[in-house]
């Protein structure tokens, strides 16, 4: 995973984790320096201490469900800039706002290494409204945001295919969801030393028709590799929920309703199911 999504990709604005004293820490890049250096903005958690201290209101389960209900950790960002080995890297992380968390267009909720943020620390005073975004479009993102993107919509699809699918039930059907190659090169990286999930890889030949300006027409095919992931087992979707977030799988024990029953009720513990 080092190799992949940090040491040799992670650009300026990512979010990172890095290892710090036999601990893990997390800051955002802020630059590149020669050799092996470069320097980040440390994020630290909110405690009850720092709450108390500058007189911050609480996160409730009312006014923010997703962030509380997931079990989602708040980060705010510090004006401490540490200069760090990028061999220390060892993970991606995903920082949102919590306006964002509750926009209705996050998906990742209770995903391992994702986090929420309302405050940015400048001395003595405290700034609302944290300026980043991930849900925006910008013209050169970095890899994090990329990713993020990219799992963000993936998550949503995967719980509106795997909800309607009925427990227990085989199908040959397949459904096309688009990836970008960052997000689905990452989540490889992190399912590729799992027992519980096959990643295959394999040749297809693509056939093709290239229109030329004379209204002539040639066919033509190319060798593609195709890369495949399946899951076998509960411990493999568990592993794929710490990536994609807790509502994946949500529903595949759940008596389905229908139309003498249009509100059926749960009668026994979630069985899941793959």
């Amino acid at each position: 995973m080092a190799l992949y999504g940090s040491q040799l990709l992670s650009s300026v604005n990512d979010s990172i984790v890095f290892v710090h004293n036999n601990s893990n820490e997390i800051g955002r890049m802020v630059r590149v320096h020669r050799g092996d250096r470069i320097s980040i903005v440390l994020f630290k958690t909110i405690t009850e201490e720092v709450l108390l201290q500058f007189a911050l209101p609480i996160i409730t389960s009312t006014d923010s469900p997703l962030a509380v209900k997931s079990g989602m950790v708040e980060l705010m960002e510090t004006e401490e800039v540490w200069k760090i080995p990028r061999s220390t890297i060892t993970d991606l992380t995903f920082i949102i706002p919590l306006h964002e968390v509750e926009s209705g267009l996050f998906h990742l909720a209770g995903a391992c290494n994702t986090y929420f943020i309302r405050y940015k620390c400048t001395g003595d005073e405290i700034i609302h409204d944290y300026q980043y975004s991930m849900l925006q479009a910008t013209v050169g993102e970095p890899l994090s945001h990329r990713i993020f993107k990219g799992f963000n919509p993936l998550s949503s699809s995967v719980k509106r295919l795997m909800y309607h699918h009925p427990e227990e039930h085989a199908t040959r059907k397949t459904t096309r969801l688009p990836l970008s190659c960052d997000a689905f090169h990452y989540l490889w990286s992190k399912l590729c030393n799992n027992n519980n999930i096959i990643l295959h890889r394999f040749e297809g030949t693509q056939r093709s028709t290239i229109y030329f300006d004379d209204l002539s027409m040639k066919s033509c095919s190319r060798i593609n590799q195709v890369l495949t992931i399946r899951i076998l087992s509960s411990g493999g979707l568990d592993l794929v929920r710490k990536l994609l977030g807790v509502g994946i799988g949500i529903g595949l024990g759940k008596p389905r309703p229908t139309k003498s029953h249009p509100m059926a009720a749960l009668l026994h513990p979630l069985n899941y199911h793959v």
